[in-house]
């Protein structure tokens, strides 16, 4: 390499390096290590109305029932897809909403409601298990996320898939 070069190289290197260990010191980045710069009123004030956005925004707690928690595929062929449907009622007294639902591998995909569920209504919470590559004793958890006490729900599935003839 040309003497020239690692000079260049040599002075840039060194240059950012005490650029860095200003700003450390300085305490100019908030997410500096030595000497952070605390939160000025502006950040904190936007801060707190995120906050209070989001305390706004979540609906109560209320509570759900599954008609079941678990199904059974049996045995199915490798590359069938199989789908199955959990029935829920919200029991509470406060529209349940659903925020998401998180399968344990991505050869499951769930289809759920997104609009709230008045109390005593039902929903539906319908997922597609794709057998391709999956042969053997498969056994797999869906999250359900949502307003309830219980900080998630967990649905399962097993299924023996056997190999495509």
């Amino acid at each position: 390499m040309n003497a020239n070069l690692k000079t260049i190289l040599l002075t840039v290197l060194t240059l950012s390096i005490l650029t860095i260990a200003i700003i450390e010191l300085m305490g100019v980045s908030s997410t500096a290590f030595i000497n952070p710069k605390s939160q000025d009123h502006v950040h904190v004030s936007y801060l707190d109305e995120v906050s209070q956005e989001n305390n706004e925004n979540e609906l109560a707690l209320t509570t759900v029932e599954f008609t079941t928690s678990h199904h059974d595929f049996g045995q199915i062929k490798e590359g069938e897809i199989a789908k199955h449907q959990f029935t829920f009622t919200n029991t509470g007294k406060h529209p349940l909403q659903i925020e998401r639902v998180i399968p344990s591998c991505g050869c499951t995909v769930p289809h759920y409601p997104k609009e709230p569920i008045k109390p005593n209504e039902q929903g539906v919470i319908e997922f597609e298990f794709n057998s391709q590559n999956r042969v053997g004793q498969n056994h797999r958890d869906i999250r359900v996320v949502a307003n309830t006490a219980e900080e998630h729900i967990i649905l399962t599935f097993k299924a023996e898939v056997l190999p495509a003839e």
